[in-house]
């Protein structure tokens, strides 16, 4: 059966801040690596999805997106 799982940028900031602070895609990077690893998976493309949140369309969040076959 064919899937996908998403991997969102975590927000960082802390408390009431103007400007948000957000994880480098280069830390989801790293989590997609370590839960690929962990499942008994066959990766079939991965994708860098951008998002806009209804309620801040300005910033446009990056997801990275993982089809799989279990």
């Amino acid at each position: 059966m064919i899937k996908c799982k998403e991997f969102q940028v975590k927000d960082k900031s802390v408390g009431l801040v103007i400007r948000r602070k957000y994880e480098p895609i280069e830390s989801v990077l790293e989590r997609v690596n370590a839960w690929i690893r962990s499942e008994t998976i066959r990766v079939l493309n991965v994708a860098t999805v951008s998002h806009c949140a209804w309620y801040q369309p300005e910033i446009p969040l990056p997801v990275i997106r993982v089809w799989y076959e279990e």
